[in-house]
Order: structure tokens, then sequence, then C-alpha cells
């Protein structure tokens, strides 16, 4: 389990989520909410 991006939750990187590439890393979140929030502004979550 990983820590989504955005909110800290515990996510399943072995479970299709709402995850993302940014830069060459994948970036894991717990729900698509917590995504788009970091689709808007990655330089503030990396």
């Amino acid at each position: 389990m990983i820590e989504c991006a955005i909110c800290g939750s515990h996510v399943r990187d072995d479970v299709p989520t709402a995850n993302i590439e940014h830069e060459g890393e994948t970036y894991y979140f717990e729900s698509t909410k917590c995504r788009e929030m970091f689709e808007n502004d990655p330089n503030n979550y990396t």
C-alpha cells in the first residue's frame, strides 16, 4: 500500500486507481477528485 499524493490515505498500488504519471514518476490517488487536484497544480504536490 502507498499513500495518496493528495490526502495521505492508503491506496493499493496493485489495483487500478486514479493514477497519473508526472515527470517520469507515477502518482496514486484515492479518488478522481484527488487526481484532479494534482492535475490542476502538480508542482504544489511534488
